[in-house]
């Protein structure tokens, strides 16, 4: 514009960017070589201040993985010298039960001792070495059936791992349980309860994948569940609720196991079993399920096991009780010898935690004795969790026991369960001819005590009350009839009342009724 208009034009002075491209282009090989050699430096510059910083980062870690190695091989040190000082009494424990013929009572008391002495070691130990050793001990206490002492252990154990910095939850979650199942097997039902749903708690918040840590939560929680429904306070109506909640809980388990481990494992077997047993206490319209759970957890055992086996008595065991409360009494003999043979081969003198069942048609014709006495506890401790201390049921089984009692001779325990039976029977079913078969049993045992006196009525009035009511017995009762009169001819035999006796027996002949070689013993 200002040549246009005629005015002066002036050149402006060369910027510092036109004086660099003129440098660059009249030297671009000398330009070009110092920009490759800045541009080396420079990454040489990055490159050593990155491996510097990988080297550092390298030895840290190198640092801290020698710390950590250290500290576990000080924790496996201490665990590892911990076990061998606990055990260093075994062989004379071994030892000590040989010379007390087996006696497993004074092993137990020997092995108490030993882990009492080890637990008074724990405090030399470091925090992690103290957890540990916590849980070995106290699994070894609950072994040997000392829950007490499993459940100070555990304790110890939960409050060592709720004060570390960094909680381990799934360790705290697995020592809850423990815990609660401890507390369970001493009937401290409601915080047992309580720390089994904490247990689960923390495993499907912080683990909510399935796991075998949530279903053996579930399985403790399932089996505390039945302990409370077991409560004599409780209606019909709270323990079947109880009784489902723990139905429900045990199925939940079994499911998330079969995910994990399959259809056929040995816990798969165990929890099967439990399943059963939850079932069976349900009652009758549970049974046939039960049984068919019991026969697929029998199966499994078989199979991954062998049939000479602790656990495959115990599902043969927990099978009879279905069957037995089916009316299959002849199966459920078969399955109680079975168990029998079982316990000679392991050479046990006891299977723990199996229940033996029958009923009295099976029971009181077989001379099991002491055995018998053994086992028949827990069919009664089941029908109790079932039906309840005041049930008619309960009494058929206090009758059963009352009448094992007399034949092995111990007549003030017979004495005992004859009375529950026959309060309970005269308050629920004084119509019948069964509360007149509990007098008949309860005067043979004041009979067996020398009780003459008090004895005499009651066999009278046992015997007359049940030929009063003779046409409601059904066939496998029929034979109440024949011991009713029995015991009160033997009553006169042995207090030399022959009159009495010879009458008895012209009555016996005139009824029809079979008697046995008379003897003097009730």
């Amino acid at each position: 514009e200002r040549y246009l208009v005629n005015e002066p034009v002036v050149a402006s002075p060369p910027s510092a960017l036109y004086r660099l491209s003129k440098f660059v282009s009249r030297n671009k090989i000398a330009v070009t070589v110092s920009a490759a050699v800045g541009i080396s430096l420079l990454i040489t510059a990055i490159s050593s201040a990155m491996l510097a910083y990988q080297a550092k980062k390298a030895a840290n870690e190198q640092r801290l993985l020698r710390e950590q190695a250290s500290l576990e091989a000080k924790k496996s040190g201490e665990i590892s010298e911990f076990i061998k000082s606990m055990f260093s009494y075994v062989d004379s424990l071994v030892e000590l039960q040989l010379h007390n013929e087996g006696n497993m009572g004074v092993l137990k008391e020997a092995l108490k001792e030993t882990f009492d002495r080890a637990s008074l070691r724990i405090n030399r130990l470091s925090p992690d070495s103290k957890i540990e050793i916590s849980d070995i001990i106290g699994a070894m206490y609950f072994k040997i059936r000392e829950y007490a002492s499993a459940e100070m252990m555990f304790r110890q154990e939960l409050a060592l791992l709720q004060a570390e910095d960094k909680v381990d939850h799934l360790k705290l979650s697995r020592t809850m349980n423990h815990l609660a199942a401890a507390l369970g097997r001493q009937g401290k039902l409601e915080e047992a309860e309580l720390h089994a749903r904490e247990a689960l708690s923390i495993l499907n918040q912080r683990f909510p994948d399935e796991s075998q840590e949530t279903a053996r939560a579930l399985v403790n929680l399932s089996a505390i569940q039945v302990r409370k429904a077991a409560g004599s306070r409780l209606s019909n109506i709270q323990r079947a609720e109880l009784l489902e909640q723990s139905q429900i809980s045990i199925e939940s388990a079994l499911e998330i196991q079969k995910n994990i481990l399959g259809n056929e494992h040995v816990e798969i077997a165990a929890t099967l079993n439990e399943l059963g047993f939850v079932l069976t206490c349900q009652g009758r319209e549970e049974l046939p399920r039960a049984e068919a759970v019991l026969t697929e957890a029998l199966a499994i055992n078989r199979k991954l096991l062998g049939e000479v086996n602790a656990a495959v008595a115990s599902s043969v065991n927990l099978l009879a009780i279905s069957q037995v409360m089916q009316g299959k009494y002849m199966i459920s003999l078969e399955n109680y010898k079975l168990v029998q043979t079982i316990r000679d081969s392991l050479e046990e003198t006891k299977i723990n935690d199996v229940i033996s069942s029958y009923d009295v048609s099976v029971w009181e014709h077989q001379n099991t004795g002491q055995e018998s006495l053994d086992a028949l506890h827990d069919v009664v401790e089941l029908t109790l969790l079932r039906y309840g201390p005041d049930s008619l049921e309960a009494a058929d089984l206090y009758a059963i026991e009352a009448y094992t009692f007399l034949e092995e001779n111990q007549f003030v325990e017979a004495e005992g369960k004859a009375r529950a039976c026959l309060e309970i029977r005269e308050r629920l079913n004084s119509d019948d001819w069964s509360p007149f078969h509990a007098r008949s049993l309860l005067g043979s045992a004041l009979f067996g005590q020398g009780r003459l006196e008090e004895a005499e009525p009651f066999l009278i009035e046992g015997y007359e009350g049940v030929k009063e009511h003779r046409h409601q017995l059904q066939h496998e009762h029929k034979i109440r009839l024949n011991e009713a009169l029995l015991r009160l001819i033997q009553f006169y035999i042995h207090t030399g009342n022959q009159r009495k006796a010879q009458q008895r027996i012209q009555e016996a002949i005139t009824l029809g009724l079979k008697l046995p070689d008379l003897q003097a013993a009730p």
